[in-house]
C-alpha cells in the first residue's frame, strides 16, 4: 500500500491517510451498540467540592454482561469511556481516562458504585413518593422522579469530600 501511496499527487494522499486513520481510531473505540437487549440513558451532571467543579454529560448503556459509562466533561475535548464487564460475581473495568485529579475523581466514583448496580437502581419505579436510597462504602445516592410520566429523574449524592448532581432524561 505504501508502495501505491508514491505514485499519488500530495492532495490525494493526504486524504487517503486521513480516511485510513479515521478507519483505525473507529475500529479502536470499544463502544456497546445498541441492540433490543440494551438501556441506554442519558443526562447532565456536576460534581463539587471547596475547591473542585466538575460537570458535563454522562450516558449510561447496559447489556446483560457488560456496562458502560461514556462521560464528556466539560473541560475536556475527549469521551472518556468506562467498560465494566461482568463474569460471574467478578467485575472487571477497562477505562480510557489518564491520571489528572478530576478524571480520577469521576472514574473512582463510578468504579465504586458498579454501573450495572446503579443503573437497574435508578430504573426501578419510586414506591408512592418514597425512592430507595443506593449506597456503597463511600457513597450515598438518592433520587427523585420529576414529571408524571417519570420520565426526568434527579439524582443527588455524596462521594468522599464531592457533592454531585445528575438529571436523566430516560
Amino acid at each position: 500500500m505504501f508502495i501505491c501511496l508514491k505514485f499519488l499527487n500530495m492532495p490525494l494522499k493526504k486524504i487517503l491517510i486521513f480516511c485510513l486513520l479515521s478507519f483505525i481510531a473507529s475500529c479502536s473505540t470499544n463502544s456497546i451498540k445498541n441492540n433490543a437487549d440494551s438501556q441506554k440513558i442519558e443526562g447532565k451532571f456536576s460534581m463539587f467540592s471547596e475547591d473542585t467543579y466538575i460537570s458535563g454529560k454522562i450516558s449510561i448503556t447496559n447489556q446483560e454482561n457488560i456496562s458502560q459509562i461514556k462521560i464528556n466533561l466539560n473541560r475536556f475535548p475527549k469521551t472518556f469511556l468506562i467498560t465494566e464487564v461482568r463474569e460471574g460475581d467478578q467485575k472487571k473495568y477497562k477505562n480510557n481516562f489518564n491520571e489528572s485529579y478530576e478524571e480520577n475523581i469521576v472514574k473512582n466514583l463510578i468504579e465504586e458504585i458498579s454501573i450495572h448496580t446503579f443503573s437497574n437502581w435508578l430504573m426501578e419505579a419510586c414506591i408512592l413518593s418514597e425512592c430507595s436510597k443506593f449506597e456503597a462504602q463511600n457513597v450515598l445516592i438518592a433520587k427523585k422522579e420529576l414529571h408524571e410520566s417519570k420520565k426526568i429523574k434527579k439524582i443527588v449524592g455524596t462521594y468522599k469530600d464531592f457533592k454531585f448532581a445528575i438529571v436523566f432524561k430516560l
